[in-house]
Parts: structure tokens; sequence; C-alpha cells
């Protein structure tokens, strides 16, 4: 609720898993202004979507301040298109998948904080897991980015997608 995101470039839209998905150009995101209902605090929580890139080093979605690394989490692809999702400074910890999802085709991908544990599902199957400290606080009053990390100050979007996002 209240959750409505803007384009930061040039909105396109491609068909996508369900319906229509955010196509990015590589010089574009969608970016969500700060709500408290995303600030997720200590508690559990999850969120998923479908994703089609041939990138890698990418942003799949953020809450992240860059340089200051507390308080955030993101889902991001590695160089070598594993799926990784970080909650915490510095990006460690971490949960890395075992599987590529940068092969041209669509892939579910679900992360998950349960606890001090974070997962990474890949098509319904995990495909990697890590620890993080008990108590680790993500309410970082950010805004949240889909498709590129943004880049605080300066507004620049950096590790930008090329390919399709759908819910």
């Amino acid at each position: 609720g209240g959750n409505n995101g803007a384009w930061w470039g040039s909105p396109a839209y491609v068909a996508g898993q369900v319906g229509q998905a955010f196509s990015f150009d590589g010089a574009s995101a969608v970016v969500v202004p700060h709500n408290a209902n995303l600030d997720f605090g200590t508690g559990d929580f999850s969120g998923s979507l479908w994703v089609k890139t041939t990138s890698p080093d990418v942003f799949l979605i953020e809450k992240d301040i860059p340089g200051v690394g507390a308080n955030d989490w993101f889902v991001h692809l590695t160089g070598s298109g594993r799926v990784r999702f970080v909650i915490g400074p510095g990006g460690d910890p971490s949960a890395v998948s075992s599987v590529a999802v940068n092969d041209g085709q669509f892939h579910h991908v679900v992360w998950v904080r349960q606890g001090t544990t974070i997962s990474v599902y890949i098509d319904g199957v995990l495909r990697g897991q890590g620890s993080i400290p008990s108590g680790a606080d993500v309410s970082s009053g950010y805004r949240l980015s889909i498709g590129a990390e943004v880049q605080d100050g300066a507004d620049i979007l950096t590790h930008r997608l090329v390919g399709a996002i759908d819910e």
C-alpha cells in the first residue's frame, strides 16, 4: 500500500512471466520513495521477482545507502551472474546462489530473512544460505530502487540492469 515507484529514464515494458514486465535498458530504474512499511527492522521478511537478463554485476532491487553500508539490504547479480542477497554493512553477510541466472531466460528469484538465516531460492529450489548477526536492523529510511543502484547525493545510477523484471 502506497509504495508507488517512478521511472528514472525512459519507461518501457515487455512481455513478462506474468503479464507485462519492466524493461530496463541500462540507463533506467524504478525508484520508490521511502515509506516506513518498507523498513523491516530486525524482523523476518521475504521478497520475490522474475528476472530475465544476460547482464553480470547488476542490482535487481535495493534498499541501500551506497557508501554507508548500514541498515541496508539488496539483491544483486555477481560478476558470474549468481544471485547475492545481502543484509548489513560492506556487502556482508550474504547468501549467494550456487547457480547463475543471467542466461537470457526468466528465473524466479526469492530472498528470505528468517531469524539469523538468509536464503536465496532460484526457480523454487534453495540455492544459497548465509548467517547474519542477531538483531541486524534493516530500517534505513532510504528509498527502494529496482533495476539499478542509486548513488546518494548525485542521484547517479550504477550497476544498471539490461533486461526485464516482473512481479
